[in-house]
């Protein structure tokens, strides 16, 4: 397994480990792909799977910010100020005079999101929020978010449209640069419990193999390694029942507190020898990271992307004096591979974004012979 982040332009070395050696943001890349490198290595299963019922969830709301230095809605915003005359009535001044209030730029309407953690919450807990512009504001940060409830989609415990959570505080930026979007750490409290269920009435738990790693073989593997270390004399406990998924019979003494068993079973070792590792790339857009996983060559096929182009085959045949041109075998002998592609644009210092974003276009057009995983 080999993962690529942006380093600066050097001389390609003779070996990988020499790259790495004089690359340190790339040998941390290296290192935590390898997690599953090695012939004599393992990791623990809770690295593999999630457990169905811990999905977490996402909380919305509408709302307003108050406290903008003339960047909030203005007066083309009608429902901005309704929305501000209500609450003026509600807890001012019953007889407001609704002209007072149109046209103010001190006030945004927003559109308020956060997510509830796999593991639930507690009535109390606070989790973060964000904001974001829906109207026509060009800046909300600094601004005050009004208190503004938040409620869950179909399915969420509590009654149909029922807060689950209240939100509120000084926004700060985004993180980007966008004035139209913001955040408030802590910003919301919980006002009922979240907790995640994760046994059905059959007392039985579901595993789920993260995508770059699902497989008929690996969940087979899998099975068969929890019913020998947590039910060596039989019955068995678990069974794959498809590449990704794995139910687990929760033996009937800890179905009234599953905890313990649980841990002890994502806590276990598997070896790396019964995780089908067939060739594959995993993307990362979030951390700039392209993780190769096995020998994944590149079939014949020409790409071109801004200042970019990447040839295979017969069409990679040298071209002096184009700028941006990768061509790889040349003389169609199969030594078109990805790991040489991603030595070729770090030697000629393609941004990560852009490296993704052609790996993504060698995909599209069926150019890569292994599979193409996005993951967060």
């Amino acid at each position: 397994m080999k993962a690529w982040t942006p380093a600066p332009s050097r001389a390609l070395e003779n070996t990988r480990l020499s790259r790495l050696a004089r690359r340190p943001g790339l040998l941390l890349a290296w290192a935590a792909a390898a997690l599953l490198a090695g012939p004599a290595s393992a990791t623990r299963l809770d690295n593999l799977v999630r457990v169905k019922g811990e999905e977490g969830g996402k909380l919305h709301g509408m709302g307003l910010v108050v406290g903008l230095s003339g960047t909030g809605d203005g007066a083309d915003m009608k429902s901005t100020h309704k929305a501000l005359r209500k609450m003026v009535n509600h807890f001012l001044d019953e007889t407001a005079v609704p002209a007072e209030l149109e046209g103010s730029t001190a006030v945004a309407a927003v559109m308020v999101t956060a997510t509830i953690p796999p593991k639930g919450v507690r009535e109390g807990d606070q989790i973060d929020i964000e904001v974001s512009v829906y109207g026509n504001a060009s800046s909300i940060r600094g601004g005050q978010l009004l208190l503004t409830p938040l409620i869950g989609p179909p399915g969420i415990d509590g009654a149909a449209g029922a807060p689950m959570a209240m939100a509120s505080g000084v926004i700060r930026g985004a993180g980007d640069g966008t004035l139209t979007t913001g955040r408030i750490d802590n910003g919301a409290q919980l006002i009922v419990d979240r907790l995640s269920n994760v046994m059905n009435r059959a007392g039985q738990v579901q595993l789920v193999l993260h995508d770059h790693w699902a497989s008929h073989s690996t969940a087979h593997n899998l099975a068969d390694l929890i019913n020998g270390t947590l039910a060596p004399d039989g019955p068995k406990i678990a069974r794959a029942i498809d590449a990704k998924n794995l139910l687990v019979n929760v033996p009937l003494r800890q179905q009234a507190d599953p905890t313990p068993f649980l841990g002890q079973m994502l806590s276990m070792h598997v070896h790396t020898s019964l995780i089908s590792r067939g060739a594959r790339v995993i993307l990362n857009q979030r951390e700039g990271s392209i993780v190769i996983v096995g020998d994944v060559q590149l079939r014949p096929t020409m790409v071109s992307y801004p200042g970019l182009t990447i040839a295979t085959g017969a069409a990679a045949a040298p071209r002096p004096g184009s700028e941006g041109f990768v061509g790889l075998d040349p003389e169609g002998e199969g030594g078109a591979d990805m790991e040489a592609l991603l030595r070729a644009m770090n030697q000629l210092q393609i941004p990560a974004a852009d490296r993704i974003a052609v790996v993504r276009r060698l995909a599209k057009a069926n150019a890569i012979a292994a599979d193409v995983v996005e993951v967060d």
